[in-house]
Formats: structure tokens, sequence, C-alpha cells
């Protein structure tokens, strides 16, 4: 039984699903998926579902008798509030844990392209497993702001160690977690800076197919190899890609999607086509079946969000005309690639 959790709302419940979607089509174990829901309709929604692999946690659950964690919410944003719930979530999943077992954390906005397997094993002989931002050489100046480890995945093994590492996280994040820099601290994710020679047992990811991210695209090397079920699936640096984070990602509305909110990210057309492409098919897939069940849904889509020179948008081909665009790229079910000048062929 291999375990994974991760926590989100209403706006990210589509996305979420397809990262469900997602470990079910390509993990090869079988595994629990502790999902803790951060507001009651999300809750009910993903009940509704009674996908064996899921099991929900509300709120209201991770809050109770934790006045540690609860007063600091009045003096954050939603946002900084939810950074500091992270480590507490975390470590009340862990109670669905027998001892020893390994916990991977998973943001709700990345999926799995991958087995894995492979990945995860260099967790092996270990208790804590952290990854890199691996800025492009660009964005280098982020890392003094932003970090050298990305809070996206994580793994923290139910054990002494892993345990004191989450609980040392969940009283730094009840002091401070807001979203400036300030100190040598940024959100949640600068208090992992020193963990590798803080703690023993501490497991730097390897893998290249971990981690590809809008911030780390530019000097890496994508190509089609095989894949899931004799299909081909992108690769990078010579190995499977295992986890996209789709940061920045902007469902603007059922018809159109910004790739990418911040224009100084550049895009390779491979990683487009083969992975932002897919990713939001099926998010609109879920999208569609939560309108089902909620008519004139509108959570989920940021239509407010300004459109800069030279985006890249994925659209719907009855919607291309009511977007300016010099370029187009005919791609599949409907769906049309806008690369304006963020796409690199």
């Amino acid at each position: 039984m291999r375990y994974y959790c991760s926590y989100f709302d209403r706006n990210y419940l589509a996305r979420a699903l397809v990262l469900l979607e997602s470990l079910e089509l390509h993990e090869t174990q079988d595994f629990r998926f502790i999902a803790i829901c951060l507001d009651e309709l999300t809750r009910v929604l993903l009940k509704k579902l009674n996908n064996p692999h899921v099991e929900v946690l509300a709120l209201h659950d991770i809050e109770r008798n934790d006045p540690g964690l609860v007063e600091p919410r009045q003096h954050r944003t939603i946002a900084e509030y939810f950074w500091t719930l992270g480590p507490t979530a975390i470590r009340r999943a862990q109670d669905f844990l027998p001892e020893g077992a390994p916990l991977h954390y998973i943001d709700a906005d990345l999926c799995f392209f991958s087995d894995p397997s492979e990945m995860l094993s260099e967790m092996d002989g270990h208790s804590v497993l952290i990854h890199e931002h691996r800025y492009s050489p660009g964005f280098a100046h982020l890392q003094p702001l932003s970090g050298r480890f990305n809070v996206g995945l994580m793994g923290f093994r139910n054990d002494p160690t892993g345990r004191e590492v989450l609980d040392w996280w969940r009283l730094r994040c009840n002091e401070w977690c807001f979203a400036r820099y300030e100190d040598g601290k940024f959100g949640d994710q600068m208090y992992l800076e020193d963990w590798p020679t803080r703690f023993q047992g501490v497991r730097i990811l390897q893998h290249a197919g971990g981690g590809v991210a809008p911030w780390n695209q530019e000097p890496l090397h994508f190509q089609i190899g095989p894949g899931t079920n004799q299909q081909s699936a992108l690769w990078v640096n010579g190995q499977p890609l295992v986890f996209f984070h789709f940061h920045a990602l902007v469902p603007l509305n059922p018809n159109a999607y910004l790739l990418v909110k911040h224009g100084a990210y550049k895009l390779p057309l491979l990683s487009t086509q083969m992975a932002y492409f897919p990713y939001v098919v099926r998010t609109e897939f879920w999208n569609s079946w939560l309108r089902t069940q909620i008519p004139n849904l509108k959570f989920g889509y940021w239509p407010e969000q300004a459109l800069y020179p030279g985006a890249a948008l994925l659209v719907c081909d009855p919607n291309i005309g009511n977007v300016p665009h010099l370029d187009s790229i005919p791609l599949e079910q409907g769906w049309t690639l806008l690369p304006g000048n963020q796409v690199k062929r």
C-alpha cells in the first residue's frame, strides 16, 4: 500500500480529480489518497464519487482542538492560512498510516505521467524526501526569495524522524507564514532550506522526471519515449516524466485556459502538447462533471485574469475568434494551441 495526501478547496477540486485520476492510471501499487477538503462543498462532492482509493477529511477535523493552528487564521489571508495548514494536515493524515510507512504529500495542481515507483524508491532508507526547484538559469534570481526546495511533493515516513520534522515545520508555520520575504522566511517554503543538515534521514530527489515545472523547463531536453500501456509518453533528460507541477495555469472559462500567468516563462512545444494539453482536457472533463452536479458552476475559473501580449493559451475552436492571435496549432478534441511568443518550437 502506498499513501498520498493533498488538501484543496472547490477552486482546485477539478485539478485534484485529475491528480487522482493520474495516480489511478500510473500507480502500480495499491494506494490510499487522503484528501483534506478545505470547504464543505468539496467534501460532499468528493464523497459523492465514492472512490475506493479516497479517504476524506474535513477541515474541521484538522482544526478541532488545535488553537495553535486556528489562532493565526485571523491574522492571515486565506492563501497564507492554507500554507500554514500544510504541515498540520500532513501530520493528521499520518494517523491513517501504519508505523514506518511513508506518506507522500502532493499539491493539487500536480499530475503524474508515469509510474512514480522508481522516483519514490529514492526515499528507501530515509525518513524525509524533498525536491529542488532546479531553476532555469534565467530564473536563478528567484531562489533567494522562494527557496531551494519546492513543497509540491514531499515524503514523510511515519517514524520518529519523519514526525519530528513535521512537528518542527508545523510550529514554525504556526509562528510565521506570510506571502512576503522576511528574515530568511517566505511562506511555508523557506523553512526547508536547512533540513538536509538540521535533520537526519533527509533525501533530496535526484530523478530528472520529478518536479518539472514552468520555472525549470528551458534547459531540459524533452523527447517522446515509451509510456504506460504501450503508449508514447514524454521523457525528460533521458528519464520518463513522472510528475509535472502546473503552477500558475489559469482556467479562464470552459473554452480557454491560460497556460501560465507569468509572461517570463517559456514553454517548450513538446511539453505543451504532451503535458499541458492532456492536463487541460482532463481538467475540463472534471469541470464539466461538476457542472452536472452544480448548474451554473462558477468556481474553478478566473475570468478576471488579464492576458498579456504573447500569452500562450489552449482554446476550444468555437472560441478562437474571441482571442487575438497570430498563430494557431490545431490539436485534438476541438482544442487549439495559441502559442503566442511563450511556446518555443
